[in-house]
């Protein structure tokens, strides 16, 4: 089950990048066609254990659509987007909690929104990693709440 939610995974991202764009400094450009394995997807760390890999967009200024990849145990600290998101897990037990405290589990095919400026949290149950799709409609901003 493992490996066919990898390939899974791999084939809707596939298609997403021939669909939209080549990744290039921070964006995709929406002018040539392209395809990227799940594997080469460039990634960079947000918080310990949380990483970002950018699809299409900018995300400098948005909109822009990333895969998150939070490592299987991994928690993200409290915190805010200056945008709303919308999400969709892909792999894992993805545990989103709002600013009300309650902890909502978010599993493969969920779908989960996030308001712009309040204070959640992210965390990965369970020993695989967690892969959500995520659609922002502004600039990436990840602010650890005080």
């Amino acid at each position: 089950m493992k490996h066919a939610l990898k390939n899974a995974t791999a084939a809707l991202i596939t298609v997403a990048a021939i669909a939209i764009g080549a990744l290039s400094a921070g964006s995709v450009q929406a002018d040539e066609n392209t395809s990227r394995a799940y594997d080469e997807i460039e990634f960079v760390e947000g918080a310990p254990g949380v990483h970002f890999g950018l699809l299409w967009g900018d995300w400098n200024t948005g909109p822009f659509t990333m895969i998150v990849r939070i490592e299987g145990g991994a928690k993200a600290p409290d915190h805010y987007h200056d945008a709303n998101y919308d999400a969709v897990a892909i792999q894992g037990s993805w545990v989103h909690t709002y600013t009300d405290g309650v902890e909502h589990v978010v599993t493969p095919g969920s779908y989960a929104r996030q308001p712009a400026l309040e204070v959640h949290g992210d965390r990965c149950r369970g020993p695989e990693d967690c892969i959500i799709l995520v659609q922002m409609d502004g600039p990436n901003t990840f602010v650890v709440a005080e």
